[in-house]
Order: C-alpha cells, then sequence, then structure tokens
C-alpha cells in the first residue's frame, strides 16, 4: 500500500519544536561562542536525518529551517549545498520521524539506515554517473540458448556467494552431487557441498517466480522462505522464522514489512537506474538489519539477485564481483549504512552488472556452442543418445546413466552405450572409477565455467 503523500511544511513545526529543546532562540547571543554553525547545525541532525529518510530533497530542508528560525550565528540562512556538506560528516546515528506527531524517538541500536527514494538517491550523482549506468541495459536475451547456459551460471552464482562466508567446495564435487544424489559421499568438504547446493535450490525456485510475477513477488515470506532454504534448519519453518537475538521480535517483523514494501515499488522504466539504485537501497538496508540467527549473508545476496530479476536485469553473475572486490564492496556499503552516501554503493552494483553482463556472455557461447562443434565429429547418429547427450552437456555437464536415463526418456542401457560412445571421442571422461554410481564429466565446458570461476 503506497504512503499518503506528504505536507513539506509540517516539518518546519517539527524544526521549531527541536529549537525550543535546545533555548528556544536563534540569535548569535543565544549559542556559546567556541560553537560552530556545523554544530549549531548537528543540534538538529536527528530531524534533518528523518526528513531525507522520507525523501525531503536539501533544498526544501534548508528552507524550512529558515522558516522554523534557523539560521547560521551570523544570521544568514543554511542553503542545502551546505547542509548536504555538513550532514555528510555526521556519523551514523540512526532515526525515525513521524511528521504527524512530531515525535522523534530515541537512536536504536543496530537498526538499519533508512530507506530513500531512488530519486532522492540519484539527485546526488552526477550527469555522467547517472549516463553511465543507464548506457546499457544490462540484460541478456531470454533465448533458448541462454536458458541452457542458465543452469550453470545459477551454479557459478550460487559458489560465489557462497565463498564470501567460507562456505567453499569444488565445481566437479557440486554437479556430481546433482548427478549422483543428495546422499552422494563426496571427497571433499561434503557440508560445503551441500550448503551451497541449498543456495542453488533457492535461485532455481524463485527467478523464475520473481522474472515472472514482478516485484509484488518481493514479499516477507519470500525472505522467509530463502533464509530457510539457506540455512537448512529442519526445526524451521517459512511461518517460523529463526530471528537473531537482541531484537525486538515484532521490531524485526515492522523493518522486514517495511522493506518487502519498498522492494515492490515499481519504476517507470523498470530496467533503469532508479530501479538499480531502489535495490543497491533495500540490499543496504537488510544487511544492516541483519534480523536472522544465522545466513544473512546469503538471504542478502540471494535477495539482491531476486530484486534485480524483478525489475528485469538478466545477469545471474550479481556475487562475483562482490567477491572478487570485496574490500570496495564492503567499503561502500559501509558509505550508504553510515552515511547515507549510495554514489559509491550504486556504482559499485551497476558496474558489477555492466562487467558480469559480458562475463555472462562469454561464458554463454564457450559451452552453448561446443555441441555444434562435437557434432561435427563422425559416428554419432541422429537421435541416437550419445547425439542427444551433446545438446544435454552444456547444462549437465557432470552425468551418470541414471541422470541420462531420466533426461533422455531412454533405458540405461541405451544412457551405458551413449555414454560409452562419447568417451570413445574424448568427450566424456570418468570421474569414479567405480563399478557403481559411475559419473562421467565433460572437460571442454568444465573448463569454461571453472575459468570462470577463478579455479583453473
Amino acid at each position: 500500500m503506497a504512503k499518503p503523500a506528504m505536507d513539506i511544511h509540517q516539518i518546519a513545526s517539527v524544526f521549531k519544536r527541536a529549537l525550543l529543546q535546545h533555548g528556544g532562540a536563534n540569535t548569535p547571543t543565544a549559542w556559546p561562542q567556541t560553537l560552530t554553525n556545523s554544530d549549531l547545525l548537528k543540534l538538529f541532525r536527528s530531524e534533518i536525518d528523518a526528513a531525507r529518510s522520507l525523501g525531503v530533497r536539501w533544498e526544501e530542508i534548508a528552507k524550512e529551517l529558515a522558516r522554523a528560525g534557523i539560521h547560521k550565528k551570523t544570521g544568514a540562512l543554511f542553503t542545502g549545498p551546505e547542509i548536504r556538506v555538513y550532514a555528510s560528516r555526521w556519523p551514523q546515528q540512526p532515526s525515525t520521524l513521524s511528521l504527524e506527531t512530531g515525535a522523534t524517538p530515541a537512536p536504536r541500536s543496530a537498526s538499519p539506515p533508512a530507506i530513500i527514494s531512488p530519486a532522492t538517491v540519484l539527485d546526488s550523482f552526477p550527469k555522467r554517473l547517472i549516463a553511465s549506468l543507464t548506457s546499457t541495459k544490462h540484460q541478456l536475451p531470454a533465448t533458448e540458448q541462454h536458458s541452457v547456459a542458465a543452469r550453470m551460471l545459477i551454479r557459478l552464482e550460487a559458489m560465489s556467494s557462497s565463498r564470501m562466508d567460507g562456505v567453499r567446495c569444488t565445481l566437479e564435487d557440486l554437479l556430481t552431487l546433482e548427478a549422483r544424489g543428495e546422499n552422494t559421499d563426496l571427497p571433499s568438504r561434503p557440508q560445503s557441498v551441500h550448503k551451497v547446493r541449498q543456495y542453488v535450490l533457492a535461485l532455481e525456485r524463485f527467478i523464475p517466480v520473481v522474472r515472472e510475477g514482478g516485484p509484488t513477488e518481493l514479499t516477507v515470506e519470500l525472505i522467509h522462505h530463502l533464509h530457510q532454504i539457506v540455512v537448512m534448519h529442519t526445526s524451521q519453518s517459512a511461518d517460523n522464522p529463526i530471528y537473531r537475538k537482541g531484537i525486538d521480535v515484532d521490531q524485526i517483523k515492522t523493518w522486514l514489512a517495511d522493506l518487502a514494501e519498498y522492494m515492490q515499488q515499481l519504476e517507470e522504466d523498470p530496467v533503469s537506474a532508479a530501479a538499480l539504485a531502489r535495490a543497491a537501497i533495500a540490499h543496504a538496508h537488510f544487511d544492516a538489519m541483519q534480523p536472522f540467527a544465522a545466513g544473512n549473508g546469503r538471504v542478502g545476496r540471494l535477495l539482491l539477485t531476486l530484486m534485480l530479476s524483478a525489475y528485469g536485469f538478466r545477469t545471474i553473475l550479481v556475487s562475483k564481483k562482490i567477491e572478487q572486490l570485496k574490500t570496495e564492496y564492503i567499503a561502500a556499503l559501509r558509505r550508504a549504512q553510515e552515511a547515507q552516501n549510495w554514489t559509491h554503493l550504486v556504482s559499485f552494483i551497476g558496474n558489477s552488472l555492466a562487467a558480469t553482463q559480458k562475463e555472462d556472455s562469454e561464458i554463454d557461447h564457450g559451452i552453448v556452442d561446443l555441441p555444434a562443434l562435437w557434432k561435427h565429429q563422425p559416428g554419432f547418429r541422429n537421435g541416437s543418445a550419445a547425439y542427444r547427450t551433446l545438446d544435454l552437456l552444456p547444462s549437465y555437464p557432470v552425468v551418470t546413466a541414471r541422470l541420462l536415463t531420466n533426461l533422455l526418456m531412454v533405458n540405461r542401457a541405451a544412457s551405458y552405450k551413449g555414454i560409452e560412445q562419447l568417451v570413445g571421442a574424448g568427450i566424456l571422461v570418468e570421474l569414479t572409477g567405480n563399478l557403481h554410481s559411475r559419473t562421467f564429466a565433460a572437460p571442454a565446458v568444465l573448463r569454461v565455467l571453472e575459468g570462470a570461476l577463478g579455479e583453473q
């Protein structure tokens, strides 16, 4: 539900009440001589921060300060740019303001930053920077070929995001788990493989949902489902999430509800700088909120991917650049959360999307074009199990006879015959050497994917 329109002139009365609390007069003799104009303005920072959180422009704040009788010690009026510079130097002190009552509650510890409009954020951007954010739509065509590569891109995204939290596994182990079944014994870090697999399941389940349904699918229930999948708590359900201790549960629920309402708002141009800014603001808000006892980092990055997908951005590899430039990302996130300086974070995410769009395309072409090359080799009969498997390998580069039996809808004997033919042609190699649960991989596909992860 949209919030009611705000009467800007109510802010002046709020400032007047604050002025009364600080002595009731704003004259050269009313303040200590050592008090600077910056210090004077800082007395009203809670009211200014709260007005900004509601989307009020700096120039409007300057006008309402003047209407309230608040000015410099010389009697001159504060200007919008001056207030903005002073405010940029203030340390974080989150607060909320009710313009209906004028009440300014005491600051809450560990509260998320104020949710502000994308337009307010972009107001502070140089025009050339906005142009760079909108110069490309960051979209990949939703073609049948790209849907083939998308299955692998989801797995690369899951691995990159999980590594941000120290959860590491090899791509080969992840694909072996998927090919052989959930109860497979894996040689390296089995718990990590299963955690990455849960991330994959979350992306595969909800990317189609948000792309079809749009921003209205970005709900509190979705956040709960993401957390349920990621943390794998058997005692947890989406209706009974495990929140972190130290914060009132009702407060966390309010934060999440406000965040969901914000994410669901539509831009005139869905794939735009404004949509990008909205995703960045919501991402920073969730990160500061840390609503759950565990898994907040992965849930936050999942939510960022799903927001961008809901807003029309087609890039899947959102976390790869975050992982590669982790220090820069964290610095940009902290500037946004602590100083309300959004330029670095929005630019970081926009530049990351532009870079990963190119990488998505390179991965796409690198693996999707392989079947056509393989089919030029002699000996593959059109329609045979081996021939049909060639088209599956970009999406399923690790296979078993059981998996191919299900995917091709043929009997087990035909699957084994097709695998033997592909091994003979050097397209597949055996990973296991066991008589049972034999597993095979397409090295040409794995090389492209592992190269994208930096594992070669």
